[in-house]
């Protein structure tokens, strides 16, 4: 799996599109370098790599940040091939606290996930 992780910073500012850029270059630097990286989607994309003994490159991205708060976002970027999501990395969401909750300095915002996010 390749991720494409956006800083915190880039929330409620420009995730969406950095996300995006990551996603497109990763996805040039498969095609560039294929026939040893191939882009996969499915299951059947993984076996046919593996039967050419070709790496499989498959995207997700780190951090829910980069959704924009956006269901519509999150169904464009399955389109464009990504197939995981971390709902929270390092930093919180509207609808998600992240792991650093736990850090000094830090303190839960939702108790978890929010409606929106379960």
């Amino acid at each position: 799996f390749w991720a494409a992780y956006v800083p915190c910073q880039a929330q409620f500012r420009d995730a969406v599109q950095l996300t995006l850029e990551q996603v497109d270059l990763i996805k040039r630097l498969t095609e560039r370098y294929n026939p040893h990286l191939t882009w996969c989607t499915s299951t059947d994309h993984i076996r046919e790599a593996h039967s050419l003994s070709q790496v499989c490159s498959l995207v997700g991205v780190e951090g829910g940040h980069s959704l924009g708060n956006s269901l519509a976002v999150l169904r464009m970027l399955y389109d464009v091939g990504v197939r995981y999501l971390t709902l929270t990395s390092t930093c919180n969401t509207p609808w998600a606290d992240s792991a650093q909750v736990e850090e000094p300095g830090f303190s839960p915002e939702h108790g978890g996930l929010t409606n929106f996010g379960r």
